[in-house]
């Protein structure tokens, strides 16, 4: 997916949420910041999306508790295809955090909701930080 041959100007995020008010408000943040934007309200519209999207896709912004297998697992699934994909896991409820739960790594960025531009600002900032961070890149943020 982050093939340097195809890389796109601006980096393009994948927003995979079931609730379209969170998939409208991350979209609507990131679009004004210059990212290009996909949304997909389940793994299904998310497959066909990529497998019809002529750029790499940059980013993963997906719901932890995505139905019916959750994001976790289409997380997965992406990033078997695509080793390099930066993932962003969003979550509700910060008591049902999935790194408190040994589910994912302790230093994975998440975004707790509800979640705003400066969530969204600071999670992406940090996932930047990160020593192992792929070409992402985060817009001016």
């Amino acid at each position: 997916m982050n093939d340097p041959a195809r890389s796109s100007p601006s980096p393009t995020v994948l927003i995979i949420d079931a609730e379209q008010s969170f998939r409208s408000l991350a979209a609507f943040l990131l679009l004004n910041e210059g990212y290009r934007v996909l949304t997909a309200a389940n793994a299904e519209e998310a497959e066909d999306l990529v497998g019809r999207y002529p750029l790499p896709i940059d980013l993963l912004l997906v719901d932890v508790d995505l139905p019916p297998s959750g994001g976790l697992w289409l997380a997965a699934r992406f990033l078997a295809r695509w080793p390099r994909l930066e993932i962003l896991y969003s979550f509700r409820e910060v008591q049902d955090d999935p790194v408190d739960r040994g589910l994912l790594p302790p230093e994975t960025p998440v975004l707790f909701k509800p979640y705003g531009f400066v969530g969204i600002r600071g999670t992406l900032g940090e996932l930047h930080r990160r020593p192992e961070a792929a070409p992402f890149a985060p817009l001016g943020l």
